[in-house]
């Protein structure tokens, strides 16, 4: 399963970093019947967005303030856990200046 994500975080352009989770641990995870389902979904995809699972030449792994697209939606990358944006949110996120973005208050854990 690839999961596209956005290096948000830092970054003022949307850069792609594509992440693939094996598929027996996405399996597992199947029908996402509930909000913990997705959570390790999430969970999974910072994993495997790190360049020590998947290395990619000059790109860094995922960090805090960096988005996860699935289904759809679109997910922040908080210090603790994440956050489903609506499109409101996202436009508003992405507004604040990318020097702060991983230290706002989008970003902190509640």
């Amino acid at each position: 399963m690839k999961v596209r994500t956005y290096l948000a975080g830092d970054n003022t352009e949307k850069a792609c970093r594509l992440v693939d989770i094996p598929d027996d641990e996405y399996q597992e995870l199947q029908p996402f019947a509930d909000k913990s389902d997705r959570d390790k979904l999430f969970e999974l995809v910072f994993k495997y967005g790190q360049n020590d699972f998947q290395p990619i030449d000059g790109v860094r792994s995922l960090m805090v303030g960096d988005l996860i697209f699935f289904n759809g939606q679109y997910a922040l990358i908080k210090a603790l856990g994440f956050n489903v944006l609506s499109e409101e949110q996202l436009t508003q996120y992405l507004l604040t200046h990318p020097d702060k973005r991983r230290w706002s208050e989008w970003c902190r854990s509640s």
